[in-house]
């Protein structure tokens, strides 16, 4: 039995192939049935694997974003001066953050200078240029959760 997509490495390469494949073997241009019955079940297949395949990636990568997160927090939680929030997937800091430059940088966050403000963004956002928008309406938009410290919990770890 000929395998027609195990060459394929992506959704968008397996549609391609499957457009090719039945301009050449469709029944109403003198193509086989059998062929192209094949043809249809192998495509559903390999679409069903490549799914699989892409939400498994997407499930591993959150469990590393969750990971990742945790430990920037845990290392935040430290600095007692900083105030943490988090707002959908960023990660601000406020308070005194000038002693800490260095350590905040070090923990891939940057400075939003017109919210005087440093954030940490998951790697696959993409920006829709929202730099005009207030803590507020991110807050709104998002949901906040400030990452409270007393004096007993500055050295406690999030779990």
């Amino acid at each position: 039995m000929k395998k027609y997509f195990e060459n394929c490495n992506n959704l968008d390469e397996v549609k391609k192939e499957y457009r090719r494949l039945a301009k050449l073997n469709h029944p109403d241009i003198g193509g086989s049935e059998a062929t192209m019955k094949d043809i249809n079940s192998q495509y559903d297949q390999a679409i069903n694997n490549m799914k699989d395949t892409t939400s498994t990636k997407k499930a591993e990568s959150q469990v590393y974003e969750a990971d990742l997160y945790r430990d920037i927090i845990n290392e935040l939680i430290k600095y007692r001066e900083l105030e943490i929030e988090i707002c959908g997937w960023f990660i601000w800091i406020s308070g005194n953050t000038k002693p800490y430059k260095d350590q905040i940088k070090k923990l891939g966050f940057r400075w939003a200078s017109k919210k005087c403000q440093w954030y940490h963004k998951p790697d696959w956002y993409f920006s829709k240029n929202r730099s005009e928008w207030s803590m507020d309406d991110i807050r709104n938009k998002y949901g906040s959760e400030k990452i409270k410290k007393t004096e007993n919990e500055k050295q406690k770890q999030v779990s």
